[in-house]
């Protein structure tokens, strides 16, 4: 469509994968889309339903350590906190970017320190 998504899921373009709630049918909760579970969870991500995106440990596949989860570094963090691996989140300071007081300062324009040039 025009705004660069498929017709049937978008919202402006009213798509037939949208409902009344301006969400994709499929995953409303207020509609019980067909990827709801009985407990109003993402049916994939329902430990009680032991979903696809749920381990044997009862966490999330991708995150969990004993399972070598995608999301987890070679040091045993998380891959984007990881200071070793250059984390996403990880600013040139060592410290988690959106905690890091150096990052946090406004220039002069008023925008974040670290992205003004």
């Amino acid at each position: 469509c025009p705004h660069g998504k498929r017709r049937s899921s978008c919202v402006h373009c009213g798509g037939a994968s949208i409902c009344e709630h301006k969400r994709e049918r499929a995953y409303c909760v207020d509609c019980d889309g067909s990827q709801i579970c009985e407990h109003k969870r993402q049916r994939t991500r329902c430990k009680d339903c032991h979903g696809g995106h749920i381990c044997e440990h009862n966490r999330s596949r991708s995150g969990c350590k004993d399972c070598n989860g995608s999301q987890i570094c070679e040091h045993g963090r998380q891959r984007c906190r990881c200071i070793d691996c250059g984390g996403a989140s990880m600013c040139d300071h060592g410290h988690q970017r959106t905690g890091c007081a150096i990052c946090c300062e406004r220039c002069e324009h008023g925008r974040w320190k670290h992205l003004c040039k």
